[in-house]
């Protein structure tokens, strides 16, 4: 695991669940402002943000992509909760909810 990948982990222990999701997300996805095509042709944009709302031509916010980012974590989090019924770590449900994002 890359060094600097290990410290944001770590740091984010600190934050639940979301946060740990947050930075494996972050690293995965990366982030763009500006609205583009992924691999399979659908519109993206910030940490892998996909939907309807996603325009061309926008060029979204730091907030406006947190916010996103937020939402669609909270998303992942209750699809995770809700299909795994045995008991998992932090560390676990947050792999699954970055995976599920």
């Amino acid at each position: 695991m890359n060094s600097q990948l290990k410290k944001r982990l770590l740091v984010s222990a600190a934050g639940g669940v979301l946060a740990l999701a947050a930075v494996l997300v972050q690293w995965h996805e990366g982030k763009r402002y500006k609205p583009y095509r992924d691999g399979g042709g659908v519109l993206t944009v910030c940490h892998g943000h996909t939907g309807k709302e996603v325009t061309t031509g926008e060029i979204y916010s730091e907030e406006e992509c947190n916010l996103l980012m937020k939402q669609d974590l909270q998303i992942a989090r209750s699809t995770v909760e809700h299909c795994v019924t045995v008991p998992l770590t932090d560390l676990q449900k947050a792999a699954l909810t970055s995976f599920v994002y």
